[in-house]
């Protein structure tokens, strides 16, 4: 499985609620057990149980034609038994492993993609957000891995896949290109980090943000600590089904602003 190289680029969506983070500089690692993915962190534990079982009934099978039992009936009975318990072992391990992942570890999750209108729709409500660019190549990336999108799900006694549980995911979400950090936690809180103000490139204003957003924004971005921050706005492409970052002058905010929000 060939990585690919870390783009010089990479992006992270906010809606609405994470206008201020411009100002206050924290942003918050996820709890994978929650994402909108059921299957994230989530391994195939049936084949390792159908061994672990079907090892447990040879073994019970040769002792209960030890203590007399015919071993045709005895083969029958732990194999009845077998299929009605296993499903609900395998669910059990299934949600334990993902509750304790959610437990352990906390995500931060970046994409390659900026162009993307799934992207803008999912996780911006609905194209109302607004996106930050970062250098991939900041000190602050330097635990950044890519996810890898595969059609099968990873073994839970895999020995190679099975270390990439974190970064696995069904292929239909390979259109986020995403990259993550994963960070150990010992505390189920929220986690956050401090993020450097040098490694944030550029700022993307979705397509429908309000105007009461953009302005929150473009006030954070006349900080000192922003003059060097880009700003572009999300445009239709004229042809195809992707969105184009449009270069914008920093301007004083326009006085009639709140005029759009009915105040």
């Amino acid at each position: 499985m060939n990585a690919p190289s870390r783009p010089e680029t990479i992006f992270k969506y906010f809606g609405s609620e994470r206008a201020g983070i411009l100002k206050d500089l924290r942003i918050r690692f996820a709890n994978p057990a929650e994402f909108n993915d059921p299957y994230e962190v989530c391994p195939r534990f049936d084949v390792a149980a159908e061994k672990t079982a079907t090892k447990a009934v040879r073994n019970l099978v040769i002792l209960d034609t030890q203590l007399g039992i015919p071993q045709k009936r005895a083969s029958e009975l732990l194999e009845d038994c077998k299929k009605r318990v296993l499903a609900d072992r395998v669910m059990y391990h299934t949600h334990r492993f993902q509750k304790e992942c959610g437990e352990k570890f906390r995500m931060l999750c970046f994409s390659a993609n900026i162009q993307s209108p799934l992207m803008w729709g999912h996780y911006c409500d609905s194209h109302s957000g607004f996106a930050l660019g970062f250098d991939g190549e900041h000190e602050f990336f330097k635990d950044l891995y890519p996810v890898f999108y595969d059609e099968h799900r990873p073994h839970a006694d895999d020995p190679i896949k099975g270390q990439l549980i974190p970064l696995t995911k069904n292929f239909e979400w390979g259109y986020e290109e995403e990259w993550r950090i994963v960070r150990p936690v010992h505390s189920t809180a929220a986690y956050f980090e401090t993020l450097p103000v040098e490694c944030i490139k550029a700022v993307y204003f979705g397509l429908r943000i309000s105007p009461a957003l953009r302005w929150n924004i473009e006030m954070a971005l006349k900080l000192p600590q922003c003059e060097n921050i880009q700003t572009f706005q999300m445009a239709l492409d004229v042809a195809d089904y992707k969105l184009i970052p449009v270069p914008v002058q920093k301007t004083p905010p326009d006085v009639g602003w709140w005029l759009g929000e009915g105040i």
